[in-house]
């Protein structure tokens, strides 16, 4: 192998590998990584959302209780808040320390 030769190979390999470099260097960059990341949380959102519908229409009962729960879950502190609007509060019982300061002895 001539010396002419060898250096036209290492000057094709060395141009391969700054490409594959730059290559790499685009796949890792952040921008893209984060761009990937969202695609693919999206992509299975989407999946998730599907087989959410498909398992609602196929036990229309189950998915109504589940939705009723999360709903009162959700709703519960102005559930209670209305309850204790709705219902008399007991009478306050007298403090003993006062009955016994207000007793002569």
């Amino acid at each position: 192998m001539s010396a002419a030769k060898a250096r036209a190979e290492a000057d094709a390999a060395r141009a391969d590998l700054i490409g594959n470099l730059d290559r790499l260097k685009t796949r890792l960059s952040p921008a893209t990584l984060v761009s990937e990341a969202v695609e693919s949380a999206r992509e299975k959102a989407i999946d998730v959302a599907e087989q959410t519908v498909e398992t609602a229409r196929a036990r229309p009962v189950l998915a109504g209780s589940v939705a009723g729960g999360a709903l009162l879950l959700l709703a519960r502190k102005p559930i209670f808040g209305l309850f204790r609007r709705l219902t008399p509060s007991p009478a306050p019982e007298p403090d003993p320390i006062e009955l016994v300061e207000g007793h002569p002895s």
